[in-house]
């Protein structure tokens, strides 16, 4: 795990970094305990890891050592499923928070 080199506007509160590498490595061996898919500054997607024995979030980085990002579900979803090969341990599900409604 490495010190990633983050772009203005992206999550601050993310210090720890996973590479596509260990991710496959983590889900393989059943040592993920959650995937968190988050928007950007720019709209993009980013994946932040929770292990189940380390502490905290990893933040998913690429070999340049920059946080990795997607501009769509479906090509994030593909690069797990063909890129990395883990269509056989994707379980996708999604949970809303509540925002707020302007009430009239």
């Amino acid at each position: 795990m490495k010190e990633v080199q983050k772009e203005p506007g992206h999550g601050g509160a993310v210090e720890r970094t996973i590479t596509e590498a260990e991710l496959a490595a983590a889900v393989f061996n059943r040592a993920v305990k959650k995937i968190n898919i988050a928007t950007n500054f720019r709209g993009h997607f980013e994946l932040t890891v929770t292990l189940i024995k380390k502490e905290g979030e990893h933040q998913l980085i690429t070999t340049r050592n920059t946080v990795k990002e997607w501009v769509s579900l479906d090509r994030l979803y593909k690069h797990l499923r063909d890129d990395m090969g883990l269509d056989q341990y994707l379980n996708f599900s999604f949970t809303f928070s509540n925002r707020t409604s302007k009430q009239s």
